[in-house]
């Protein structure tokens, strides 16, 4: 199991465990009041030794960085601002789609600890509600099918050293524990009724004891440990159901597999899910859907029938509900990879799987680009998703039988997530060089600002805009990077370079805000990609396994 608990500790970090005391409303307009961070001290180290290396790098072009002033009253970012900078991460549209859900974490530089609090914003921005404000994180938003209620992730009120499900009314009030499992809850999913609700909870195996300090680690299975969590636990992750009316909680998984990303059908008869099948699913990447009845007792049913990754949540990045059906309920898109011997080292597309079982249909197999985060429109008959095009990662879109693809966003920017409403209207969350990541609507094609959590920041520091460069390269084809120009850039002037490359195989550079305060004390930076990048062809994906063996000039 390399995945992580839920998606957003990748943002959020270790989660504060002080239970939940204190709960709050704030109107402010389009602005957070609070001051809120997202820098690790992992993070601010590795900003100072940026910042360091500008500075050693300087005399050696004769230049210092006193000798760049901003060209504008603004001043040069800092180290030190960057824990100023707030992450903003959703959209979640109401049902009835005149509001927008969302998180804005902060971080206590003095306790080196990161939380997050549920903003509301109205769909036209005239109001914007902080719904919860407590020393907890509370997290992973959704809305009730009815749109009473908010769901989320929080640390328990007895227990808080896990995540339990909490619920609470659009007027802050009325808030509830819905759990109090041994092991919490990492992922959910309304049931259309909004009577229910599907979610991932770890359970421990009878007669088998979880690892613990005082006696030693037992380790009996191939992935026993993971990045950013350690050792991991004997308890494997489960697929449950809970009745909001009585408060049961009835266990519908069972196995030596762990289970993810729970989805209702639109009609609430199948839930399903992800899982690797198999005696010792440790031993291959095979990732499967599958489909089971919301009753104890159901017998799941496989529906992706070939042997590639479907919905890995490495490449996913376990985002939640990262299954999408349509509305008639008779295909789920996720994502698909190429053969199994290749795994992440393939283009990864949107697929479309027959409730009842196939192969899976690649509507972007002619795109021969990566793409994430499908999910059907509202009439069926089309596919959101997003795209990795060279430097650029767009909203698009694309009919079922792989035709009329269109690009959504406008090139320079990067898309992280985004949300569809009752009527079609679309929220994105984006980012660009010199811009942190807010939440906007689609209008068309502009882009109308919803969030903005980071403007007293960007009043008063002066992030530089990129500038898209290209190369030829030893064989005479073209490759692209990024440039970061310093603060008062002056044609003619040598100024120190970091040159940061890309040797793939996943991943690209691209258009968002990335370490932007090494450019701050006058070091210009290179991001350059090489050609194996998920942003590229399949062929460059083979071309670019060999190893490199020069360097562009210039």
């Amino acid at each position: 199991m390399r995945f992580w608990p839920n998606p957003a500790q990748r943002w959020t970090g270790t989660f504060l465990t002080a239970p939940l005391a204190q709960w709050g409303k704030e109107f402010s307009g389009t602005n957070a009041e609070t001051s809120l961070k997202h820098i690790t001290n992992r993070e601010a180290a590795k900003a100072t030794l940026y910042l360091t290396l500008g500075l050693i790098l300087a005399p050696a072009f004769g230049y210092s960085a006193s000798d760049v002033e901003p060209d504008d009253s603004r001043r040069s970012l800092t180290v030190d601002d960057l824990s100023e900078v707030k992450d903003v991460w959703g959209p979640k549209i109401s049902p009835d789609g005149l509001w927008v859900a969302y998180t804005v974490t902060e971080v206590d530089t003095q306790a080196d600890m990161k939380r997050s609090d549920i903003w509301l914003t109205r769909w036209d921005g005239t109001e914007t509600v902080r719904l919860t404000a407590t020393p907890a994180s509370e997290h992973s938003p959704s809305w009730s099918p009815d749109g009473k209620y908010l769901a989320f992730l929080a640390p328990g009120a007895k227990n808080d050293s896990v995540d339990q499900l909490w619920r609470i009314d659009l007027a802050g009030k009325n808030v509830e524990q819905l759990t109090a499992l041994d092991y919490g809850v990492s992922e959910f999913d309304w049931a259309p009724d909004a009577k229910k609700i599907a979610l991932i909870s770890r359970v421990l195996p009878v007669g088998m004891l979880e690892n613990s300090a005082d006696r030693p680690i037992v380790i009996d299975r191939l992935l026993f440990k993971q990045d950013g969590y350690g050792y991991l636990p004997n308890a494997r992750s489960r697929l449950h159901l809970l009745d909001l009316q009585d408060r049961s909680v009835v266990r519908l998984s069972s196995g030596p597999h762990d289970e993810i990303m729970p989805s209702f059908a639109p009609d609430g008869r199948l839930i399903a899910y992800v899982t690797k099948l198999g005696d010792d699913p440790d031993r291959h990447e095979n990732w499967d859907i599958l489909t089971v009845e919301p009753r104890a007792g159901s017998k799941p049913k496989r529906i992706s029938m070939g042997d590639l990754m479907e919905c890995d949540p490495v490449w996913g990045w376990s985002a939640v509900n990262n299954l999408s059906w349509s509305p008639d309920g008779q295909q789920i898109a996720c994502i698909q990879s190429g053969p199994l011997e290749f795994s992440w080292f393939t283009l990864h597309q949107v697929a479309l799987f027959s409730v009842h079982g196939d192969q899976g249909l690649r509507p972007t197999a002619d795109l021969d680009r990566t793409t994430t985060r499908p999910r059907f429109s509202e009439d069926g008959k089309r596919v959101f998703f997003l795209l990795e095009d060279d430097q650029n990662v767009h909203l698009a879109s694309i009919s079922t039988d792989g035709r009329d693809l269109r690009r959504l966003t406008p090139a320079g920017r990067t898309v992280l997530e985004y949300d569809i409403g009752p009527a079609g209207q679309i929220a994105l969350l984006s980012s660009s060089p010199d811009e942190p990541a807010e939440i906007s609507v689609l209008d068309g094609e502009t882009l109308r600002p919803l969030t903005q959590a980071n403007q007293e920041l960007l009043r008063s520091v002066q992030l530089m805009p990129a500038t898209a460069i290209s190369y030829t390269g030893p064989d005479g084809s073209e490759l692209h990077g990024l440039l970061i120009k310093p603060p008062g850039f002056k044609e003619g002037v040598r100024y120190p370079t970091i040159m940061r490359l890309q040797g793939g195989p996943n991943a690209q550079w691209q258009w968002s805000l990335d370490q932007t305060h090494a450019a701050a004390p006058g070091v210009a930076k290179r991001f350059k990609r090489r050609h194996l990048v998920t942003g590229a062809t399949r062929v460059w994906w083979t071309y670019s396994r060999q190893p490199i063996t020069s360097l562009p000039r210039g």
